[in-house]
């Protein structure tokens, strides 16, 4: 009876500790989004530096294409302008998660690709094909580590290509 307690407080402890471990990575983690072949929509917020995941969730020997459609607004500090998605070229800052992007603008990083081709401002390159099950970042171009004090949310909108 007494080894019974023992082990019920040992797995009480231990889910604990899953339970623990889970919400910090969960919190530091990306959203996963799995496309669907008719088309939907899903929300980019302003303060999640680790942006939201996209993947067509298709074998590796597909290649679709998505066309992206944005609304909303956000702002980079609660007491700054909101803007959508194409952010604004009036700010420069080499801290900028994409530098040679707009601020605040939303970005889709496409990790698979090469690094000089990796990097679409959605609202210029609203068409992104995706290699296979690839997964694309969407994220808000903002300052690293400046993420905390963002407001609002992008709704973004998707169509498969033929």
């Amino acid at each position: 009876m007494k080894l019974k307690n023992i082990f019920q407080q040992f797995l009480t402890t231990l889910m604990g500790l899953a339970l623990i471990f889970n919400l910090a990575v969960s919190s530091a983690s990306a959203q996963l989004i799995v496309l669907d072949e008719s088309g939907g929509t899903f929300t980019v917020p302003a303060d999640q530096e680790s942006g939201v995941l996209v993947t067509p969730g298709l074998s590796n020997s597909d290649y679709p294409s998505y066309e992206f459609s944005v609304e909303g607004s956000w702002q980079n500090s609660p007491s700054s302008s909101s803007y959508g998605c194409f952010g604004t070229e009036e700010v420069e800052n080499p801290k900028m998660a994409y530098p040679t992007k707009d601020a605040f603008s939303l970005i889709a990083d496409n990790t698979n690709e090469p690094t000089d081709e990796r990097f679409y401002e959605v609202c210029e390159d609203p068409a992104i094909s995706f290699l296979g099950d690839a997964e694309i970042k969407f994220v808000m171009n903002d300052a690293v580590g400046e993420y905390e004090n963002n407001e609002g949310s992008l709704e973004v909108t998707y169509t498969r290509m033929p």
